[in-house]
C-alpha cells in the first residue's frame, strides 16, 4: 500500500474541494485553518484535483437562492455570494512513492497566475494550474441582484398598501 500524506495550506478565503483520481476525498482542517488528507492506494500514480465550485452554477440555483432569501427574512440574514466569482482549477498527476508527502499551498487570488504552489520529493506533472474569472456565475449574480430587489420593493409595497386598506376598514 502507497501512503499520500496531503496538506492543503492557506485556503481560509477558499473552501476546496479535493478529488483524487476523480473521486471526492474526506478532508479534516486542522486547527490552523489548513487541510490534512491522508489517502492510502495500490497504484504508482494518482490524479489529484483541487476545485473551487461556485453555488451559483449549480442546477437550481435559482430556486434555492429565492427559497433562502424568503427564509432569511427577504435577505436580512441571508449569507451573500462570492462577488468575485473566481475559480479554482489546479489538476495534478503523481507519481507514488511507498511514503509521499505532498504540501499545496495557495497563492494570492488573482485571475492571472499560477493558482498553487507544490512542494513534494516525488515527481509530479501539472495539468492545470490557475484561477479565473467565471463569466456565467457574474452575470447570474448581477441578475439575482436586480430581481431581489425588485422583489423587495415589490413586497414592500403589497404590504403598505395592504396596511393603508387595513387602517381605513377600522375607521368605517
Amino acid at each position: 500500500m502507497k501512503e499520500l500524506n496531503l496538506k492543503i495550506l492557506g485556503s481560509a478565503q477558499i473552501k476546496p474541494t479535493i478529488l483524487i483520481d476523480n473521486k471526492k476525498v474526506k478532508s479534516k482542517k486542522n486547527k490552523y485553518g489548513s487541510y490534512d488528507i491522508l489517502y492510502t492506494t495500490e497504484k504508482d500514480h494518482v490524479e489529484v484535483s483541487i476545485c473551487k465550485y461556485l453555488e451559483i452554477n449549480g442546477k437550481l440555483w435559482f430556486l434555492m437562492s429565492m427559497l433562502f432569501w424568503l427564509i432569511s427574512f427577504f435577505g436580512i440574514f441571508d449569507v451573500p455570494y462570492d462577488r468575485k466569482c473566481i475559480v479554482l482549477n489546479c489538476k495534478f498527476n503523481l507519481e507514488l512513492k511507498e511514503k509521499n508527502n505532498v504540501s499545496v499551498k495557495f497563492n494570492t487570488i488573482k485571475t492571472q497566475g499560477e493558482a498553487v504552489t507544490i512542494e513534494t520529493d516525488s515527481k509530479y506533472e501539472i495539468l492545470s494550474n490557475f484561477y479565473y474569472l467565471d463569466k456565467k456565475a457574474k452575470k447570474r449574480i448581477v441578475f439575482l441582484r436586480i430581481f431581489k430587489l425588485i422583489s423587495f420593493v415589490l413586497v414592500v409595497i403589497l404590504v403598505t398598501v395592504l396596511g393603508v386598506k387595513g387602517m381605513f376598514t377600522n375607521i368605517n
